[in-house]
Parts: C-alpha cells; structure tokens; sequence
C-alpha cells in the first residue's frame, strides 16, 4: 500500500511534547554553553568550530556592506576564497544576521549548533506524523534520527552537517509528488525547489548525497512498480518544473561562482580524492568514544575504524540491540511494501556508505564496491562516503516508526496471526514473554547510543585586544599578518577577524581553495617567499600533510619576511602573546620591521604604514 496521511484532528500537545522532548535533550549537547552564548565554542577556536563561526561573520558582513555574498578577500589574501566550494552556509548566516551583528557570530554559531538537533528531529518525526498513526512511533523515529551516532559524532563541530531538517522534507516531497499524487503538483513543486535550493544554501555536500538517494529511490520505485511510471512522471512534470524554476532562479548565481567565478577550482582532486574516510562493515556494531557507555576497550577498537582514527565520521553505528529491533520490525511487518523498501534502502546507503574498497576491522580487503562507480561523477567523486550513513540514519528511523506503528495496529486489532505468524495463537505467557524481550532489547538500544555529553566546549579565549577599542587602530581594510597564521588547525585569526566584523584582511586561512594546479585544498594559498609561511607555521607546531621543511638562516628570514610584508602591502603585524614560541616569531618581525611592538590586550602589534614598510625593507 502507499504511505497514507493519518488523520488531521489532533490537539496541539501531539506535536508540542515530542518537540519539547527534542528541545531539551538537546541543551545537553553543550552544556554548560547555552544558545546564543557568545562566550564558549566547541572544541576549540583553532578548527572547524573557528571556521564555522567566521563563515557566519563573513555572511552578516556582505549583508551589512552589499558585499559578495559568495567570493571575498578578506581571507587568503591576496588571493581570496570563492565560499561556493566551502562550507559556508550562507542561507544561516543571512537568517542569524540580526543576531551576528548584535551579539557576535559565536552567539549565532552556539544557537544554530544546539537548534541543530532537536530541529532536524522535529523535521523526521513531522514526516513520519502523516505516515503513522501512533505517536510513540513517529516520535521514535524522529529521536532515531536527529540525536542518532551520525548527529552525535558531526556535532562535535560541522553544523553544515549536523543542521539536516531539509533532507526529510525533500523526500517527503518527492513521496507526495511520485508515489501518492495527490495535492497541487505545482505548488509540491516550489516546495521542493525551495528545499533543494535551502539545503544547498546550507550543503552542497549534503544536497548532492539526497539527490543520489532520491534518484535510486525512484528508479528502485519504478522497476518494482512499472505500471506506475508514466502515471507518475504525468503528475509530477508540472511540478518538477516548477522546482526547476526556483532552483535555477535562486541558484543560479551561485552555480556561476561555483563553475566560472574568481578562485574557482580548474582540477578535480581525482577520483576517489575523498574516498578515505568510509564506513567499516563493522561500523554499524562497534561503539565509538562517543557512546557513554561503550566498553573502553571496545570504544577503542571502534575509534579506530575510521581513516585517521576520526571517528566523529563513524556515522554508521547503531549499535547492535538497535539493529536486532530493525530487523526483528522488518520481520514482522514485511508485508508493508513501505518497510521492504526503507530496508533496502538503509542496506543500499550503508554499502555506499563503505566506499571502496571494503574495510573489516580498519583493514582494506581490497573488495570493490559500488561507491567504485561513483568516483568518476561530477560533483558526486567529492563526497565522503562516510557521511552517507546520514540517511542510513533517515530509512532505519523510518523502518522503526512504521513497524512499531503496524505492530500497534495490530495488537489493537488482535491480528495475532499477522502479529506473532502462529494462525493458532500463542498463550498469554507467550505473548508477555515475547512482547518483554522486545522492550527489553529497546531499552539496551536505547542504552547503547546515550551519547557521551555534553560535547567539548571551551572558553573562545580571543585576546582582549579584538574585543576593545585597541583594535580601532587598524583601519578598516587594511591586511593583517597573524601568528598564528591562519591555517588548518590554525584558524584562531579567523575567530579574532571574524569578532572585529572583519575588520581587515586576512593573509592564510582554513578554507578550500585551487592550488598551484587548480585542485581544491585546505591549506592557504602559497606566497613568496615561502620561507615565511613555513616559519610560521613550523613555530606553531605544523600542520599535518603541509610541506613545511625549514630551508633558511636567521639572516635569510628576517629578509624574506621584509620582501613579504611589502610584496603583500601588509599594514599590520599580530602576534598572540600566548601562541607557542610567540617570543621567538616576535623577535623575527622586530628585526625585519626595525622597531619593537605595541604590546596591547595580550597581542604584540606592529602598526605599518606604507612609508614605514619601504623603510624596514631596506633597515639594515
């Protein structure tokens, strides 16, 4: 049967309590950070948390001056960063501005990273309330998805990834489109095409991962129901035009930035250039540090199932006891050709998920799989494969409210031949003893992905100095040369930047952008001479996989460092008082510059003007 709209006369609590459920479990996430705290970040200032929180400043600051919203200067100098090929998120920094502008971007980072969860539940269980009859159940799918591993493990720091409430609906719309075909086509149609441009306006990544599994969906759909395909396709056309309208008209300039802008990539990073962090066929069983209560043993071995040992990327576990009950549901309900679908494709999503080839155990079999065919596509060669369990997540949350909804009509109904497959019966004790070990493995399950909470978070730690009026000295515009300098895993002067309003220029930074053979990377562009990078970043303590050999005297530094500074018309030099070897790298830029620094609210500030870097460049 098609999936059918439950009945619309509920009262309000219906949807509020589920909603409140979801709301305060998310406070845990942070705690003791609040939404909208200005104060403390996640993890730390120095990566992604850092990059998130400027790419919110970076929005609210286009909007303020009628900037670019998708290119900018302001970072990587003098290159730039096209923000298309970036997690940049714009739809949620042009919603936060108002908020970004008066508290700060960290205030708006802190409120959408804790909306983030109980927003992308309430989507799931908003949809799976017109599948299902019983609330229990589509309150179970929804807590399935927006608090399950994979939000558990991209929370930590990716809210491109973890603020998923738009994939939901967009299958929902296309459920409503293709398969039930009831309702104005038209009007699904600008919903989708509003869903799909939102969505890309938040990911790219993940919008491309929903139209993949949209597509084998309906392809899937149409070889299973082949009488069903031009009924179909009559009804949807008006509405997939529709959306094809919306999304060209929203999209269209950002399409040109992403394809022809400036600082566009020429080169792909070559097939399977993303291929490294995937899903281990034990994923699904093995707990992560994540898991309060994991073994620590076992939590170890799961850790390690991930390339890098990154295993906020094992979005694939569920845990052992929740996929006994998914099982034990499909079983149960197999006669719903809903349940058969969402099992195939939880299974499909998941070997996609494993990339190629297959891993056991963090070991490459060397297996090929199909993600292997995927490599070769536009668009699609970049995903990491891991993060396609994200919609394991949505067809095992789905796979959990229809059956427990089904298994409930029935029990109502007294279908025990449909309920337990024994046309005779089974006795009271029977019936008690199998109906308890199924709450019973519930209840483990539920045990088995409690996560451990809250999250890491710190205080920002931004020196005085950006939070003061000592920064007024720097006129607006002017490029600033930081240490430390702005990198992978290094993206403090991004925070520092980003708490000014960007109020100058920034030379590095941790974001995509073409190398020297226009292949995407996240390490800032090079600049002459390139002894100052590598100093820089040497002293900081390194970036893994950057080429950062040391090549050069004392005597040679101090020179480069005069030529860079006038190479790149540097008007102020930063030095975080507290960064490892600041003493070292302060003597380097006072003995290229001449003259000694403004010490001020924890920073060491050479204020230039060009007069005065013409004559450091040539200061004996």
């Amino acid at each position: 049967m098609l999936p059918t709209e439950s009945p619309t006369g509920r009262t309000r609590w219906t949807v509020a309590l589920p909603v409140a459920a979801y709301a305060v479990l998310g406070l845990a996430a942070y705690f003791p950070a609040w939404p909208g705290d200005p104060s403390r970040i996640p993890q730390c200032a120095c990566a992604d948390a850092g990059m998130n929180t400027w790419f919110l400043a970076t929005a609210a600051h286009a909007v303020a001056h009628g900037h670019n919203l998708f290119y900018t200067t302001a970072l990587n100098y003098p290159h730039g960063v096209n923000l298309t090929y970036n997690t940049q998120m714009p739809l949620l920094g042009l919603v936060a501005t108002p908020l970004t502008l008066a508290a700060g971007p960290l205030s708006s980072l802190n409120l959408w990273m804790y909306l983030a969860l109980p927003l992308s539940a309430t989507s799931m269980f908003l949809v799976l309330r017109r599948w299902t009859s019983w609330l229990p159940a589509a309150f179970t799918g929804g807590l399935l998805y927006g608090f399950s591993p994979y939000m558990v493990g991209q929370s930590t720091a990716h809210l491109n990834l973890t603020f998923v409430p738009i994939p939901p609906l967009i299958l929902w719309t296309v459920v409503e489109l293709f398969v039930r075909r009831t309702g104005n086509p038209r009007r699904l149609g600008l919903l989708l095409g509003l869903l799909a441009a939102g969505q890309f306006l938040i990911s790219s990544e993940v919008l491309v991962t929903t139209a993949l599994v949209v597509a084998v969906g309906l392809a899937a759909l149409a070889v299973s129901r082949p009488s069903h395909v031009l009924p179909s396709l009559r009804f949807a056309a008006g509405g997939v035009m529709a959306a094809l309208v919306v999304v060209v008209g929203v999209l269209a300039f950002p399409a040109w930035m992403y394809f022809a802008g400036p600082g566009h990539v020429t080169a792909s990073a070559g097939p399977g250039g993303g291929f490294l962090l995937r899903s281990d066929l034990l994923s699904p069983f093995v707990p992560t540090s994540f898991e309060r209560f994991a073994p620590a043993a076992v939590a170890a071995y799961g850790d390690g199932l991930t390339a890098f040992r990154d295993y906020s990327e094992n979005g694939a576990y569920l845990g052992i006891p929740v996929v006994l009950l998914l099982v034990y549901l499909a079983a149960r309900t197999w006669g719903n050709r809903w349940i058969r679908f969402a099992t195939a494709m939880a299974g499909f999503t998941f070997v996609l998920s494993l990339g190629s080839p297959l891993n056991v155990g963090g070991h490459s079999t060397g297996l090929p799989l199909p993600a292997a065919l995927l490599e070769h596509l536009p668009l699609v060669e970049q995903l990491l494969p891991s993060r396609i369990a994200l919609f394991t997540v949505v067809f095992a949350g789905i796979i959990a409210a229809l059956g427990i909804d089904e298994l409930h009509r029935a029990a109502r109904s007294h279908h025990r031949e449909y309920l337990f497959g024994d046309r005779s019966g089974p006795t009271t004790a029977a019936r008690f003893a199998r109906r308890a070990t199924v709450v019973l493995v519930a209840a483990v399950g539920l045990l088995t992905l409690v996560p451990r909470w809250p999250n890491r978070t710190v205080a920002i730690g931004t020196p005085s100095y950006f939070l003061s009026g000592d920064v007024d000295r720097i006129p607006p515009g002017t490029v600033a040369l930081t240490y430390p300098y702005a990198s992978p895993l290094h993206a403090d002067p991004m925070v520092w930047q980003a708490a000014t309003g960007l109020r100058f220029s920034l030379i590095g930074g941790y974001a995509f952008v073409p190398n020297a053979r226009g292949v995407p990377t996240l390490f800032p562009s090079i600049l002459q001479p390139t002894a100052v990078q590598k100093f820089l970043i040497n002293e900081q303590g390194g970036v893994p996989f950057y080429d950062s050999t040391p090549g050069v005297d004392d005597a040679t530094l101090v020179a480069g460092v005069r030529e860079f500074i006038h190479r790149y018309g540097v008007g102020v030099v930063l030095v975080d008082r507290t960064a490892p070897n600041a003493g070292r790298v302060a003597r380097v830029f006072s003995d290229a510059l001449g003259r000694k620094p403004v010490i001020q609210g924890g920073v060491e500030a050479w204020y230039l003007t060009e007069q005065a870097v013409s004559t450091a460049a040539v200061t004996p």
